[in-house]
């Protein structure tokens, strides 16, 4: 409502302004861990290959199930037969992050939004596509296709959810990380945390078939050697693992990288 005069002489009103505070974005450079999947989005292309894309390749004949829309019509009466156009398959990057909302220490959640959002901007200079997903308190939250933007205010609103880890990635097994190339899971890493339950849902999202690329976050007191032996295990069951600890920069843990690590942590 309207206050008194201030000392401009004009009436002062309260205003309902709620501030949004997005993730830290760090420059992080390149990454080599997108790999393509198969979509129908506008895309980079890769090599070509038989698909729907919108690149004209060939001509055979027509196949049971084949779209009618790629019938050649003057090929057809050429021939005396329905002819089609064979279409080059296209192949974009497509990059999946789950960001670990179990723990109920807001720093945590935010050093994992922080490795998403850092990632949004590498994706949307490579042109790759983005979803990201996190659990929440009413179940499995996946995003895609939205501009860098909004992807980044959909970070800002996570909060902790407090279902597991393990719980929440055998969710996205189940169907949301389909059409995906790359699966990053940014997962949180702290002194007693349980980490077998996590370790085997990302083994059976590996089993998929996906490059799963795991970011552990280490606490900055944390002695990374600790977690060696874990990360070795991770990495034989077909899981990638880039370790950040707090404090370190994030370039140079999973930045610039053509390979991750396979065992030890540097």
């Amino acid at each position: 409502g309207a206050g008194g005069g201030g000392a401009s002489g004009g009436p002062r009103r309260a205003v309902d302004v709620t501030t949004l505070v997005l993730p830290q974005i760090v420059p992080i450079g390149s990454v080599g861990f997108i790999d393509t999947a198969i979509t129908s989005e506008p895309a980079a292309h890769t090599e070509p290959r038989r698909g729907h894309g919108a690149e004209y390749l060939s001509a055979r004949e027509y196949r049971a199930g084949d779209p009618m829309r790629q019938v050649h019509w003057g090929l057809t009466a050429r021939h005396g037969q329905l002819m089609v156009r064979e279409l080059e398959e296209e192949r974009t990057p497509r990059l999946m992050i789950w960001i670990d909302t179990e723990s109920d220490d807001v720093a945590r959640l935010d050093r994992g939004c922080t490795v998403a959002a850092s990632l949004v901007e590498v994706a949307s200079v490579s042109g790759a596509g983005v979803r990201l997903a996190a659990a929440t308190p009413d179940g499995l939250e996946v995003v895609a296709r939205r501009h860098p933007m909004q992807l980044h205010r959909w970070l800002a609103g996570l909060q902790p959810s407090g279902v597991s880890a393990s719980t929440a990635l055998r969710w996205l097994a189940q169907g949301s990380a389909q059409g995906v190339g790359t699966l990053v899971v940014a997962c949180s890493v702290w002194p007693g945390r349980d980490l077998q339950p996590l370790f085997g849902a990302i083994e059976q999202l590996a089993a998929l078939g996906l490059r799963v690329v795991t970011i552990p976050i280490l606490e900055q007191e944390d002695e990374p050697q600790e977690y060696a032996s874990a990360f070795a295990a991770l990495h034989a069951v077909g899981a990638e693992v880039l370790p950040w600890r707090e404090g370190a920069a994030l370039r140079e843990a999973i930045g610039n990288r053509a390979e991750a690590i396979p065992a030890e942590v540097e």
